[in-house]
Order: C-alpha cells, then structure tokens, then sequence
C-alpha cells in the first residue's frame, strides 16, 4: 500500500517528529474526502506550513485512481495520535514516518483535477487574541516557569494551521491538548538549550536572529498590507483593467460536457459487463441511474457519471478522442478501453471556443488584482530600505570564496 502513497505524494523523511496516517476503506470503495463533512485533517506538527501542504496533498489523494479507497489523512507530532472523526470507518491502518513536504503531483484520470497553484504571495496572518490569552492549557513542573497559553496556541495555529482548517482541528479537546503538548515539548527543550548554554553559540545566535526577524518583518508586512488595501470597488476596477486589456488570455476551448460509466480494469468478465450495461443503454435505461448503480468511478458514480465540460488533453488519450468523437448531445460511445477500465461515454452538451464574460472571471481576477497590488506596495517599501543600504563586494566575495 505504501508505494500507492509513494506514486501519489513525494514526500522526503526529513523530520522523524511527524507520521503520516493513511487510512483506507477498502470495500466498498470510499468517497469520505470527497462528499462528507469528515475534518480536512487533523494536525498536531512542529513543522511550519505543512497544514496547507497536507491539505493540498489530501485533495490531490482524493480523487488519484490508483487509492480510490483513502479516506482520511491524519498528522501526529511527538508520540500523540489524534483521533479521528468518527464518521470514518477504517478496516486498516498503515503509518509511514515521512516528511512534511508535498510536491506538485500530476494525474490523467478521467476525473482528476487540473493542478492546483500555490497562492501567489502567502500573506501573513495576525489575528487579535482572545481575551483568554493568557489561560494555561498546559503548565510545566512547579517553579519550572514553563507553561502554555491560550496565546502560545493562537500564534502556532496563525502559522500552521490554514483558516478553512481550524474550526474542524481546534473543535476538538484531543488536538488542542496534542498541540499544546507539543508547543511544551518545544519550550522545555529551549529551556534546557538555554540552561546548558547552547543559546551563547555563534550559529544559534544567528539562527535566533533570523528567527526574530522573520516573526517581526511579517508582523510588519501585514501592517504594510492593511494600510494599503484597496477598496472592493478599486479592486474590481484594477481586474476590469487587466480584463480589457487582454481579453485573448481569458478565451475558454472547446469543450465538451460528458458522463462516463466505468467498470474497473480487474472487474470479472469487465468487458462484457461493460457491453451490457451499453445494450441497456441502447434501450432506452436511464444513463445517470445505471452510473449510480454500477459505475466504478467513486468521484463521478454519485452524480450520475457527471464529469462536467471537459478540455482536450484534460485526460487519456483513448477516453479524450472519444469523448471529442461525440457531435449530438444524447450521443452514447462504444466501449473505450484505457488503463482504468471500460468506460461507456454520453454526451450532454458541445461547448465551442470563446471568450469568457469577465463575470466569470472576476472573482480570480479580484483575487490577482489584491495580490498584484500588494506586492507593489511591499517592493516600494523594499526599495525604499534599500535606499540607503549597499551591498559590501568585499566581504561578499570572501564568502563565496569559501565555496568554491
């Protein structure tokens, strides 16, 4: 099970704190991530960012072929399992220590998703504190002086944890008592850093200071954004600008909007239960009823074998040619045969080529303009310290000597 993982996700065992759970569901196949109000993931990590990693890493497992059953991601950091929901139902259980990083990964099912982009510019996020900030949610030895507040949590969870995610992990007693525990471990291990004289040294003095660097400089950039935030009317306006400008680069190809049945590749008899179900088609059967019962895709079997309007290339050759090969809407395929299976395809609708009204673009548009329009303001702030600052060639030099 293990290399299914591997061919989806790359991940690289970088860190032995954290585990990854994978829970799978294996008969019959699952469609939890897809459709239930199951948590997105539960975290209790010491590793910045992954939250949104895993997130994305979730979405991507939930709709690859190749793990139909995977049902649930779970995070754990030092010796704690949080708990999992309990709508999930798992027959088994496989962990695997791994890192917390997630590239890009790439699928050609006939219902995988275009990749998705990370955010342009990842603005930092400061919220206000609760009025319980200074509430222990975990106390130390008596005169230890280590402790964790409410406050303690707040901040880790601004850097962890992406907002969509917080209510479904921080609802829970089990991951906030996880996480705090965690946030203790790393305060004890400071302090006793601290006490064996560990914090005098040259390179953890450098580390320290980047560190403060980085908490305060975005603290700093977030103000710099609130200040010059743009009002939703200028925002739509900027977008309109850019709309009309190029609207070439918004023109939408030809597509078509198609259901499909599968049966599995590995099915009994596949083909020939795929030829039945097509004469039964043939005679008048209900195409999004029959997907119901009998499609072996868990991603479109629901919604009657809806794909939705589909790209040339956005999937395997076999299934797009034949997709593309339907002209009237109503039209059934003969059987395609790909990797997956035995696919019966019906067309609903032909799409042509054109340009997309800037209605139906407007809020990515939106989103850009905020983007653009704050990282213009933060390079003249960039530019303006830099002003009056210079680079130093000659120990510049000597550095990159050492290299060499």
């Amino acid at each position: 099970m293990l290399p299914l993982l591997y061919k989806h996700l790359n991940f690289q065992t970088t860190n032995k704190v954290l585990a990854l759970m994978v829970v799978w569901k294996f008969s019959p196949p699952s469609n939890v991530l897809r459709n239930s109000n199951v948590p997105s993931v539960f975290l209790q990590t010491l590793i910045p960012g992954s939250a949104r990693l895993l997130l994305t890493a979730k979405r991507r497992l939930a709709s690859a072929s190749a793990v139909p059953g995977l049902v649930a991601l779970t995070v754990i950091g030092a010796g704690s399992l949080a708990p999992l929901a309990s709508a999930v139902a798992a027959d088994t259980a496989v962990t695997s220590t791994v890192g917390g990083r997630a590239a890009s990964t790439s699928g050609t099912h006939p219902n995988a998703p275009g990749a998705e982009s990370a955010p342009a510019m990842p603005a930092p996020a400061h919220s206000t504190l609760s009025s319980n900030a200074s509430t222990i949610l975990f106390q130390g030895p008596a005169g230890s002086g280590l402790s964790i507040t409410a406050a303690d949590l707040e901040a880790d969870t601004e850097q962890r944890i992406p907002p969509e995610a917080r209510k479904s992990v921080l609802s829970h007693a089990e991951n906030v008592e996880a996480q705090a525990r965690n946030l203790y471990v790393r305060r004890a291990l400071a302090a006793e850093a601290e006490q064996s004289g560990l914090a005098k040294g040259a390179a953890v003095q450098a580390e320290l200071r980047l560190a403060r660097d980085r908490v305060l400089s975005d603290a700093r950039l977030a103000q710099i954004d609130a200040a010059h935030r743009p009002s939703e009317a200028d925002l739509v306006a900027f977008a309109r600008t850019q709309y009309e400008a190029n609207p070439k680069a918004y023109v939408m190809p030809e597509r078509v909007h198609v259901r499909h049945i599968l049966v599995k590749a590995g099915t009994p008899d596949a083909r020939k239960v795929a030829e039945d179900l097509l004469k039964q088609l043939q005679n008048g059967a209900d195409f999004a009823m029959l997907a119901k019962a009998h499609s072996d895709d868990p991603g479109s079997a629901a919604k009657g074998g809806d794909l939705g309007p589909m790209e040339h290339g956005r999937t395997v050759p076999p299934f797009d040619e034949a997709m593309f090969a339907l002209t009237k809407p109503g039209e059934l395929s003969p059987i395609v045969e790909t990797k997956f299976g035995f696919h019966i395809i019906k067309l609903d609708d032909r799409l042509p080529a054109g340009e997309r009204p800037f209605a139906d673009v407007k809020a990515m548009l939106v989103k850009q303009a905020a983007t653009t329009l704050a990282q213009e303001e933060r390079a003249k702030e960039a530019a303006r310290l830099l002003s009056e600052a210079k680079p130093d060639q000659g120990g510049i030099d000597a550095f990159a000597d050492k290299y060499k």
